[in-house]
């Protein structure tokens, strides 16, 4: 088997898994986010992602949120609670449904979330900085044929 630059070692077939590549490519960008956002901020980028679908979609509920994120239940309602706690999530009985809780973000969230659009274009930036704009999209377009 070919050596790479890994350390010299012999990779096997993992060079030529698409899994491989996939999660090589998450670790990089989990530690930009951490660096350029998660660190100065104390934000995941699941936390970031719940407020970005909860502030384009007011009211929406706990279940379709979790849905909207393909998470199980325990991890999103620790997620919205751990919003909550910070103040920048609200949960309120839903009106349609009161069995349902409509999800806001906080006036304290929205001042939260222009910090963190910031972080997160600058995170955006630095993990994309070597493909054109061409090599961008088709990146995500591939992506998307995998999820």
């Amino acid at each position: 088997m070919k050596k790479t630059e890994k350390n010299d070692l012999n990779m096997d077939i993992l060079p030529k898994l698409v899994g491989y590549h996939l999660r090589m490519a998450q670790l990089s960008s989990y530690r930009d986010f951490s660096t350029r956002v998660g660190k100065p901020t104390g934000t995941t980028p699941a936390q970031l992602a719940m407020l970005l679908l909860v502030e384009a979609n007011p009211g929406i509920s706990q279940t379709h949120l979790g849905e909207a994120m393909s998470m199980d239940r325990a991890s999103t309602m620790a997620i919205i609670d751990k919003l909550e706690k910070r103040n920048w999530l609200s949960r309120n009985k839903s009106l349609e449904d009161r069995r349902k809780h409509a999800l806001q973000v906080s006036p304290r969230g929205r001042i939260m979330l222009r910090k963190l659009r910031a972080g997160m274009m600058r995170h955006e930036a630095g993990i994309t900085g070597r493909l054109d704009a061409r090599e961008k999209q088709l990146l995500i377009e591939l992506l998307k044929k995998i999820q």
